[in-house]
């Protein structure tokens, strides 16, 4: 009796957590939704502030926003983007504008996906590089682990030579200190 009990009692607390983180996630949406950010919360705001879509980011960025690797990204390959995966029906203009307003989902091709990997890392190093402005959208380590793990992933597994010997592994180098 005193098993069920606890088991009642845990499983009563443990629905109440959920409940509780759930209704703080809803609070947490429902305020985000009447923030004004900087390049508003449509894409017509956004172009009436002056702000530019960046595909490799997924986002609107204000005039003073770098875009980075952005133009390389673009010009890698004419991408297309899908409004459904399986009958592979291409996103027309009318939708691709209800897709820069958050209204339907769009879907890309694995091909764009590693692509947009590569060139956010590059993005990542420009800035590091240049230390130039940048959104904290660049900094978002669980998105950067993500990505590495799908490159790794997919050179693994379609990389016939992964096993081959050909890379030299470099000099060990002794004169490095950390400024920053």
């Amino acid at each position: 009796m005193a098993l069920v009990i606890a088991t009642a009692c845990g499983i009563a607390i443990l629905a109440f957590i959920v409940l509780l983180t759930h209704a703080h996630l809803n609070a947490k949406l429902r305020n985000n939704v009447h923030q004004v950010f900087p390049c508003g919360n449509s894409s017509a705001q956004a172009r009436a502030r002056g702000c530019s879509f960046d595909q490799l980011m997924w986002s609107w960025y204000p005039k003073h926003c770098p875009h980075y690797a952005n133009d390389e990204y673009l010009n890698f390959q004419d991408w297309k983007f899908y409004s459904d995966p399986y009958t592979k029906e291409v996103v027309d203009k009318n939708n691709w504008t209800k897709a820069l307003d958050n209204e339907i989902s769009v879907y890309g091709e694995r091909g764009e996906h590693l692509t947009h990997c590569v060139f956010m890392f590059l993005s990542l190093a420009q800035i590091l590089h240049g230390g130039g402005k940048y959104t904290q959208r660049y900094l978002d380590y669980p998105h950067m682990e993500h990505c590495a793990k799908t490159l790794l992933q997919a050179l693994q597994k379609d990389d016939v030579h992964w096993h081959d010997i050909e890379t030299l592994a470099g000099r060990v180098v002794y004169d490095l200190d950390c400024s920053k």
